[in-house]
């Protein structure tokens, strides 16, 4: 509100300061839809973090687990395919690969929210469920050819698979965040 004016001129028309944005003030139908607004969206993260320190955190948590992705990739493809070289080759040249550029996504992240920009964070939005989407598909994929192969499934892999799916869930949670940051910019 402008200092110079009163709440009478303000009442009467006579200050022209625009009135302050609120969150329910924000369109329904942003320019670009996600698979991701078919699960809401929340005001705060965990119920009482505000949704820009919320998806800076979540973007640092993100880079660091993909740092830490591409140290253990090793053992973990070691976990998922037992015995099976050339598989394990192919699957660590392709993880490799969308780490990296979940990396990359993540720093777009990062420079989006600090700048306001919404087409960085759609694009992390969008690669980080394909990400996912990926990610679950392969792990469940490695579980099936172990049990076609040996018949059995390892306490290793059913640990794998377990923390993948705990994992997903989580991850989900936090790309519904960062959609639902992602109306707040444009």
């Amino acid at each position: 509100m402008c200092l110079k004016h009163t709440k009478l001129a303000k009442a009467i028309g006579l200050c022209s300061c625009s009135p302050p944005v609120c969150y329910g003030d924000i369109p329904i139908k942003p320019r670009k839809r996600t698979p991701l607004d078919c699960l809401g969206y929340s005001r705060k993260c965990c119920g009482c973090i505000p949704l820009k320190a919320a998806v800076l955190l979540i973007s640092f948590l993100s880079f660091f687990w993909a740092a830490f992705e591409l140290v253990t990739i090793d053992r973990f493809t070691a976990k998922m395919f037992l015995n099976h070289e050339q598989v394990l080759r192919y699957f660590k040249m392709i993880y490799i690969f969308g780490t990296v550029c979940l990396m990359i996504a993540t720093g777009m992240l990062v420079l989006g929210t600090l700048v306001d920009t919404y087409n960085l964070v759609n694009f992390y939005v969008w690669y980080a469920f394909l990400y996912l989407s990926v990610y679950f598909v392969m792990a469940m994929f490695s579980v099936g050819v172990n049990v076609i192969t040996t018949g059995t499934i390892s306490k290793r892999q059913s640990v794998c698979t377990l923390f993948t799916v705990v994992w997903s869930c989580f991850f989900l949670y936090f790309l519904m965040v960062v959609n639902s940051f992602r109306y707040t910019i444009w």
